[in-house]
């Protein structure tokens, strides 16, 4: 499912917006694409209601993940705000002019293939991205858990929702 709707609680919000921080710091050329899914009915067929979906999009093809844009697929085991919730896997897909050229999965021997895959340099940042995910959602959401923290006077970054769901941006945090 989009980013963007999976975004209903500021905890929510702030960390799909931290996964655009996450891919940047490995891909300082990359935008962020919050809703990578068509809203038509054909589309919507297709879309997991347990997954945050989003894709990363380079000014031009990039030689060494071969691709243009990637998708990005992080699967849940339950709802969101289900306090049963936990990460399952994630799933990257490399696609550019010709379609998709690779497809790396955490569920399966966390390797790429395709017909023409990124450098085992790229590959190497790719999957530090995913350990930064599973590192990032370790946690299961909570309504409430993000209020607390805020009173408590801390938080883990400071991203408003109103900077998270403009769609297509490049994405810089604040400090």
């Amino acid at each position: 499912m989009n980013a963007v709707e999976q975004a209903r609680t500021p905890e929510l919000a702030g960390k799909i917006a931290h996964l655009a921080y996450l891919f940047q710091r490995e891909f300082p050329d990359a935008s962020v694409d919050f809703s990578p899914w068509l809203s038509d009915e054909e589309a919507q067929k297709f879309l997991d209601p347990h997954s945050i979906d989003l894709s990363f999009n380079f000014p031009r093809r990039k030689s060494d993940c071969q691709s243009r844009s990637i998708l990005v697929q992080i699967r849940f085991s339950d709802a969101l705000l289900s306090s049963s919730a936990q990460i399952l896997g994630i799933e990257l897909s490399g696609y550019d002019c010709q379609g998709q050229q690779w497809r790396l999965s955490t569920v399966d021997a966390w390797s790429c293939g395709g017909p023409s895959t990124p450098t085992p340099r790229a590959e190497q940042r790719l999957k530090q991205f995913c350990q930064s995910i599973f590192r990032l959602y370790k946690k299961p959401f909570s309504p409430t858990s993000r209020s607390k923290q805020m009173a408590m006077g801390g938080a883990e970054n400071n991203i408003s929702v109103e900077q998270f769901t403009d769609a297509k941006t490049d994405f810089k945090p604040e400090n």
